[in-house]
C-alpha cells in the first residue's frame, strides 16, 4: 500500500481492457478507491473482479454503448468522487 494513495480517489477510464486495465488494478493494489468506468460493462466487470479478487474496494461504472453517454455520466463520478470516502 502507498501511503499517498491510500483512501484517495481515481476515476479510470478505459479501464475495461489493457493499460486501462492495468492502472486500475495498481491504483486499487496502492490502496486508492477506484472508479472503473468503460464503454463495455462486460469488460469492466472484469475489472472489478480482478480487483477485488486482490482485495481492494472500489466502485464500476460503465458508461454503456455511446460516447456521449460517457461525458454525461463521467460527471456524476465527478460528484461522487469528490464525497469523503467512508
Amino acid at each position: 500500500m502507498n501511503p499517498e494513495l491510500a483512501g484517495r480517489a481515481a476515476l479510470v477510464t478505459g479501464a475495461g481492457r489493457g493499460i486501462g486495465a492495468a492502472i486500475a488494478e495498481e491504483l486499487a493494489t496502492a490502496g486508492a478507491r477506484v472508479a472503473v468506468n468503460d464503454i463495455d460493462a462486460d469488460s469492466a466487470a472484469s475489472t472489478v473482479k480482478r480487483i477485488r479478487e486482490r482485495g481492494a474496494r472500489l466502485m464500476r461504472r460503465s458508461s454503456g454503448g455511446s460516447r456521449s453517454g460517457t461525458s454525461r455520466r463521467c460527471g456524476t463520478w465527478t460528484a461522487c468522487l469528490s464525497r469523503p470516502w467512508a
